[in-house]
């Protein structure tokens, strides 16, 4: 074959150049429907005691995903301190300082308020603390959240689709 390219090179032109623009979609989308928490008026304080707390580890072929999960006599859900944060939970302190039946204070979003007392749902946590004692930062979490990640994907799967529909005008 001269210049042309295949009938195989083409569809798989078109098939990555779908793929592409589904997943620029769904990034795109993903932004906007679930909005960000980036701010401490984002989040609602509660006072709770602490029933009872599990760290658990999942894994699979390539990621580790550790989890951190608290359950308290006021709200029958469980809450999590999730993968991506776990590392800034200072899960040591916490066990040292035996916090069962004692109370302390949680930030989650104020979105998922309304989950509250639906054992089913389980809601993440941006802060753990008793008194002074700090065991994870909102701060720090919210700056770890922030980013606008779902859509720096999207643009760069419509990047990615742009230049192989560029191929393909050239070559047809």
């Amino acid at each position: 074959m001269n210049k042309k390219e295949s009938l195989g090179d083409v569809f798989r032109k078109k098939v990555g150049l779908a793929i592409c623009i589904f997943l620029g979609l769904f990034f795109l989308y993903e932004h906007f429907a679930n909005p960000e928490i980036t701010q401490e008026k984002d989040l609602t304080t509660l006072d709770v005691e602490i029933e009872d707390y599990t760290f658990e580890r999942y894994e699979d072929d390539s990621r580790r995903y550790p989890t951190y999960y608290i359950k308290t006599f006021q709200y029958h859900n469980l809450f999590k301190v999730t993968s991506d944060d776990i590392w800034l939970f200072n899960m040591n302190q916490f066990e040292t300082d035996s916090l069962k039946n004692k109370p302390i204070q949680i930030k989650i979003a104020s979105e998922e308020k309304a989950d509250l007392n639906r054992p089913d749902e389980i809601i993440s946590l941006f802060e753990i603390s008793k008194a002074s004692n700090l065991y994870l930062s909102s701060k720090e979490t919210l700056r770890e959240n922030q980013g606008p990640v779902h859509l720096m994907l999207s643009f760069g799967f419509f990047g990615m689709a742009g230049f192989l529909l560029v191929l393909l005008k050239k070559k047809l």
